[in-house]
């Protein structure tokens, strides 16, 4: 997960670890995530899918530039292709 820069921030996002752990060291970052995510957990669709969902509603909050509230009357967000890409993958993981 660690290993793909898009997977990573997938993680960090959905868990809400801060994107400032990324410059931690490489262990400790795992041990963060193991602490509060089951790998297993990734091969659930329910539980893949609402980690998705997550993943999505935090995603455009933090990178909206927007009041969350205003985004929900016309606002817009968007993620990246690699983003989406990486989404993908990982459902089919």
């Amino acid at each position: 997960i660690l290993a793909d820069p898009a997977l990573a921030d997938f993680i960090r996002i959905s868990l809400s670890i801060p994107s400032e752990t990324a410059s931690s060291d490489i262990d400790v970052q795992a041990k963060l995530i193991e602490r509060r995510l089951d790998i297993k957990d990734l091969q659930d669709p329910d539980k893949l899918n609402s980690m998705i969902q997550r993943f999505l509603a935090l995603y455009d909050v933090e990178n909206s530039g927007l009041d969350p509230l205003a985004s929900l009357y016309g606002g817009s967000g968007g993620i990246s292709f690699e983003t989406v890409a990486a989404l993908t993958q990982l459902r089919n993981f």
